[in-house]
């Protein structure tokens, strides 16, 4: 695999990437108070943990493979939180992003989740969509007509 298509790789940069820029562009960071530092907090925390619980849904729970080039890949994720979104592993590496955004007070480094998001619409989901259809048919096509993207209406 590329590291293109390792989203885990590209939360660590982004994450990265949002404390160097608060600290080489100190003119970015605007985003001042405790308040921005809870909220980034929380979401920071919450967006770990509902990326790490997905994480082991995959490993451990129904043991499948994450990634979708994997032959052994035979388990469509259709439960839990997969019920409401079909990339909630995704949506939490987002949410975290932010959160981590939010704690480096730097407002030039949004510039992270919004590549980020990009790169999931863009490359990795069509493609995982693409090799999930090849593999599960009709099966991932209703499950796909049925749930959306990421949540509600998106």
């Amino acid at each position: 695999m590329k590291f293109a298509e390792i989203p885990p790789l590209h939360v660590i940069v982004c994450v990265i990437g949002s404390f160097l820029l608060a600290f080489l562009v100190p003119q970015g960071n605007l985003l001042h108070g405790a308040g921005y530092q809870i909220v980034g907090g929380i979401c920071a925390v919450l967006g770990l943990i509902l990326t790490g619980s997905q994480f082991r849904r995959f490993i451990v729970l129904d043991k499948t493979e994450l990634n979708p080039r994997a032959e052994t890949h035979r388990v469509l994720m259709t439960n839990g939180l997969y019920r409401f979104s079909r990339n909630p592993l995704y949506l939490g590496m987002v949410i975290a992003i932010i959160g981590f955004v939010l704690v480096s007070s730097n407002v030039i480094a949004f510039v992270f989740p919004i590549i980020f998001v990009l790169n999931l619409q863009l490359n990795i989901i069509p493609f995982e969509e693409r090799s999930l259809t090849a593999t599960f048919g009709a099966q991932y096509l209703a499950y796909k007509a049925a749930v959306p993207r990421w949540m509600l209406w998106f």
